[in-house]
């Protein structure tokens, strides 16, 4: 989705479960290399594909 700029970057890898649109759930992955991404969008037990209309809020909190 967007890259943290340097000295904003976690020093492990973060995954967070993210509430989506609906009943929606998706995983936020923040990598050490400040690649920001999602993935495994699902609605219940069923994946599901995210479109252009998707709700994707998110919070992270780290120590840099």
């Amino acid at each position: 989705m967007f890259t943290l700029p340097a000295g904003y970057r976690p020093n492990s890898s973060v995954f967070t479960l993210c509430q989506g649109s609906n009943n929606c759930v998706w995983l936020m992955r923040v990598h050490t290399d400040g690649v920001v991404g999602f993935a495994r969008y699902r609605n219940g037990d069923a994946s599901t594909a995210a479109t252009d209309t998707t709700w994707l809020p998110f919070q992270c909190t780290f120590l840099v």
